[in-house]
């Protein structure tokens, strides 16, 4: 396994600034592994793919679009993955100790995609500019917020949308609240909380006293008939 310290760290984010747009993107293949110590790694509109650990701890990631593929792990508490552009996983992506920050700051009021299924402690959806970028949601129940989820900062909203025909569910854990200070639109194909489950009609049914009052009556009609019959015999 290829372990990255924070030194190693540090330089690999140094050759990133030396190589600049060359590096069009960053793969971490099976088998490696990124400790951030507790440190920032810092990759500004770099698309990174991951495909072995990170060990973010109560470090930060900064990056353009995050993939997350097959492979892929992600540890630690209290961290915070900042990424402008997409973030999207082929594997259950569970980040429920760790938040992240979805901007549009490499490409303002561009289209930003969050796919997979995933699960957030804190989910903070940013515009970076008046133009509000159009934030993308799994469809179905695949997108799980723990903690908060905010969306925009006053006077710049996010526009949501859902991936598909279907409604995009964000559930909302135990105690977990949405901020809104931009004033941002929820439209109909996109739902905050969890789904509303519509309860069958009830059918009316008796009481087991019930029935045995029918019973009895039954079966008083029962003994009225046969007298009745025996009379007009």
């Amino acid at each position: 396994m290829v372990g990255l310290g924070k030194r190693s760290v540090a330089s690999l984010v140094l050759s990133v600034a030396v190589c600049g747009s060359a590096w069009g993107q960053m793969v971490m293949p099976p088998g490696s592994s990124i400790d951030l110590a507790g440190g920032s790694f810092q990759l500004p509109c770099t698309a990174v793919i991951m495909q072995g650990e990170l060990t973010l701890g109560t470090g930060s990631f900064d990056t353009g679009s995050f993939a997350f593929d097959s492979g892929a792990t992600v540890t630690g508490t209290g961290g915070q993955l900042n990424v402008s552009g997409d973030l999207t996983s082929t594997v259950p992506l569970n980040l429920g100790a760790s938040s992240v920050v979805l901007s549009d700051s490499c490409a303002p009021g561009s289209v930003l995609q969050l796919s997979g299924n995933i699960v957030v402690k804190d989910l903070t959806l940013i515009s970076t500019t008046a133009t509000p970028p159009t934030v993308v949601l799994p469809a179905g129940t695949n997108l799980t917020v723990l903690g908060t989820l905010t969306l925009g900062t006053p006077g710049r909203p996010v526009v949501l949308t859902s991936s598909g025909p279907g409604t995009a569910v964000v559930t909302m854990g135990p105690g977990a609240t949405l901020s809104n200070p931009s004033g941002s639109a929820v439209p109909g194909n996109v739902q905050i909380g969890a789904p509303v489950v519509t309860s069958p009609a009830s059918i009316p049914t008796l009481s087991t006293y019930g029935l045995m009052l029918m019973s009895l009556m039954l079966g008083g009609l029962a003994l009225l008939r046969q007298r009745r019959g025996r009379t007009s015999s």
